[in-house]
């Protein structure tokens, strides 16, 4: 599949990537998975301004992911699970840009790299936050958006942050578009509530299988703490 060229999210966009992504699971594209992380990003632009702003950074942590397969060429890897593995091959894995003099990188070509390993890990509690809120929205059609949103949060995502930023999630979860808006523009329409719960459901289903493989190959290369 070509790299999704919409501006806007799009539900088929995020079905073709994920359906991708599913199909190279040991060895999941670095770009594919960036365009998936944009993708989410353009989802999250329905739900508000200020949410939108709160999860920005997935942005700059997508084109991280992007560029550090880009630029190395020898050897040539353009796969997740490989470019983390030789990460931790050049003791790099740990980098996060201000920590590399003290991992031992002062100057040369790390001394201001911030590592896939590092970066993906965060994606991944990212994703296990989307998976969560989406499954709450196609199973519990009477909550708002809001109440889905901050149940994922606290059980996914929060429990990786600091207090400060805690309490901007939740301050930016209160201003989330209402179901109405929220749901047709999620599923690329209005349908029965059938087939609504079966069209968000088929983005978590897609979604578990990538972020499975992932926590099983960061918990066999004890990554799951990385700083």
């Amino acid at each position: 599949m070509e790299a999704a060229q919409h501006e806007e999210y799009s539900y088929d966009d995020m079905i073709g990537l994920l359906q991708e992504l599913n199909k190279n699971l040991d060895e999941l594209p670095c770009e594919l998975f960036s365009e998936f992380l944009l993708e989410l990003t353009k989802l999250f632009k329905i739900l508000g301004r200020t949410v939108s702003m709160a999860f920005s950074d997935v942005t700059s942590k997508a084109g991280i992911i992007k560029a550090n397969c880009q630029n190395l060429t020898d050897p040539d890897i353009n796969a997740l699970q490989p470019f983390v593995l030789y990460e931790i091959s050049k003791n790099i894995a740990e980098l996060n840009g201000e920590n590399n003099k003290k991992k031992g990188h002062k100057q040369g070509p790390y001394n201001k790299y911030t590592s896939t390993s590092r970066t993906l890990l965060r994606m991944m509690w990212f994703m296990d936050f989307n998976r969560g809120f989406l499954e709450l929205v196609a199973n519990n059609p009477e909550d708002s958006v809001t109440k889905c949103a901050k149940q994922s949060y606290k059980t996914n995502l929060g429990i990786h942050h600091p207090y400060t930023i805690r309490q901007a999630a939740s301050l930016a979860m209160h201003t989330m578009s209402g179901r109405t808006l929220f749901i047709p523009k999620l599923i690329g329409g209005e349908f029965g509530p059938q087939e609504t719960k079966e069209r968000i459901m088929a983005i978590v289903d897609l979604i578990n299988p990538v972020k499975e493989v992932l926590w099983r190959f960061y918990a066999e290369n004890n990554l799951e703490k990385l700083p």
